[in-house]
């Protein structure tokens, strides 16, 4: 078999060992959704310095944080982002984990939209984290009328216990307190996580199979 045949036949080998491992149903995947029921609405906009989200507690197990939502919408268009950092309690602690790209509030306006956010990032099992969204990440905001404001679609009902809907009003969500006076209510968000041990294993499954086929290859 020629050299350029054994890498035709090595790329097709890894392109069905990748659609393969992709298409394995998530048997050790961990889900928190919190549905919509009893809608509230909190209001947030560039001039206002405030930033909303969502505290959550990661699986037992170390995973990776596969994607999360929320629901938002907004009476102007504007701009901002989604971003996870750990939390320490009170307060988002050390760098940011996660910083979605920059997204617009929904058209039509006041109309609530479901953003998905697909960060892909490690957490440790049993610690906790918020995701929220903001118009000002670091401190710095992005601008926009003053007097547009934004809505989260958040639950007046505590149906998520191992954590709880919070707001930052400082301007910088990274450094200052957050607000937990809402200690009943959560936001609708959904998340997914992906244990790390299953990871490894596809990654095995499909590293063995390539090798595989290269050895078969080199015999040929």
């Amino acid at each position: 078999m020629r050299g350029h045949d054994v890498k035709r036949l090595l790329s097709l080998a890894a392109t069905m060992l990748a659609l393969y491992v992709a298409g394995l149903p998530p048997a050790t995947a961990s889900v928190i959704d919190v549905p919509i029921l009893n809608l509230l609405a909190g209001s947030w906009g560039p001039g206002s310095g405030q930033s909303y989200g969502q505290v959550f507690t990661a699986p037992s197990e170390d995973a990776f944080l596969v994607d999360y939502s929320f629901r938002v919408g907004a009476n102007v268009q504007f701009q901002f982002v989604s971003q996870v950092y750990a939390w320490g309690g009170s307060s988002a602690t050390g760098p940011a984990l996660f910083t979605s790209e920059s997204v617009l509030t929904p058209l039509p306006l006041n109309a609530l939209a479901t953003y998905v956010f697909s960060p892909s990032i490690p957490v440790i099992g049993g610690h906790q984290y918020i995701a929220f969204v903001t118009n000002q990440p670091g401190g710095i905001p992005f601008g926009g009328p003053l007097e547009s404001s934004g809505t989260m679609a958040l639950n007046q009902d505590d149906l998520y216990t191992a954590g709880q809907f919070a707001f930052n009003t400082t301007g910088n969500p990274a450094t200052g307190p957050w607000s937990l006076t809402l200690s009943n209510a959560d936001a609708v968000f959904h998340a997914t996580f992906v244990s790390e041990a299953s990871t490894l294993v596809l990654f095995a499954v499909g590293l063995a199979g390539l090798i595989g086929v290269t050895a078969a290859c080199r015999r040929r």
